[in-house]
């Protein structure tokens, strides 16, 4: 370097010249400074998350408004019905006991509307009050309406008509044991059972009267004379009883006593029964 303060100095400047030429080059900052920009980029880091959040519940509320993958009609017929209800199997209307249907001052008929003909019946309040009372009531309240007779047996003599699960529709399992919810009395008269009467059925061969079931006589029968209710006599129609086809069901108990049906056919269907009051 020398003692000259001139040459020292010449020196010294080419050494910084040289460091200044050897040090690369920075570039300038165009953001704001420390601790402003910390700040500033914490601040758009929020926004962003916020904007994010927003939309992404933007976008499940359209959709579940929306449901873009089906169509509108689709959409707009899903809205339109009504959440299902269970399905039950349909029941039948029972009562406690009949309500009071008779005047005792007044006679009777009954019309059966069958889908083969109509079978008036005489009725006779004064020989079986109970039994009469019990059919009126029924009828009126439109019981007997969509039932079959559910058992024909010409072979024995008979047709029966009256329980509420043999209906016409099946849309009940016909079990030959039902009834309107009570049962009757068994109502001694001087009645005899004769081809074309009309009798209350005994529930399972016991001393109890069915409060809706009833027979209709398809003969002479005087060896039942004292047992069930004889209430009715067929004035009209007989021939409408004895086309009805028969129908034995085993109502699900076969037995070699019974030569029953394990699938008969369909039993005639009582459209409405009608009282005439006189």
């Amino acid at each position: 370097m020398g003692s000259s303060p001139t040459g020292g100095t010449i020196i010294l400047r080419r050494d910084n010249l040289s460091r200044q030429r050897r040090r690369p080059l920075r570039p300038q900052r165009s953001g704001p400074p420390f601790p402003l920009n910390v700040i500033f980029n914490v601040r758009a880091f929020y926004i962003s998350f916020i904007v994010v959040i927003i939309a992404s519940m933007a976008a499940v509320g359209l959709g579940g408004v929306l449901k873009p993958n089906q169509p509108q009609a689709q959409q707009a017929r899903e809205k339109a019905t009504p959440t299902p209800q269970p399905t039950f199997a349909p029941q039948y209307t029972t009562y406690q006991r009949p309500q009071m249907a008779l005047d005792l001052t007044k006679s009777y008929v009954a019309i059966i509307h069958t889908e083969l003909g109509e079978i008036r019946l005489r009725l006779y309040p004064d020989k079986a009050p109970e039994a009469v009372n019990s059919f009126v009531f029924l009828a009126r309240q439109g019981f007997y309406n969509g039932l079959i007779f559910h058992i024909v047996r010409p072979d024995v003599g008979f047709a029966q008509a009256g329980d509420p699960t043999c209906r016409a529709d099946g849309s009940l399992a016909c079990t030959g044991a039902g009834g309107p919810g009570y049962t009757l009395p068994q109502e001694g008269n001087d009645l005899t059972h004769r081809r074309g009467m009309v009798a209350m059925a005994p529930i399972g061969g016991g001393g109890e009267i069915s409060g809706s079931q009833f027979y209709i006589l398809l003969e002479d029968m005087a060896h039942m004379d004292g047992r069930d209710t004889l209430f009715g006599q067929v004035e009209a129609g007989m021939e409408v009883v004895e086309s009805l086809p028969t129908r034995n069901p085993c109502f699900q108990r076969p037995s070699k006593e019974n030569p029953c049906q394990e699938q008969p056919p369909p039993g005639v269907a009582i459209l409405e029964v009608t009282i005439q009051e006189g």
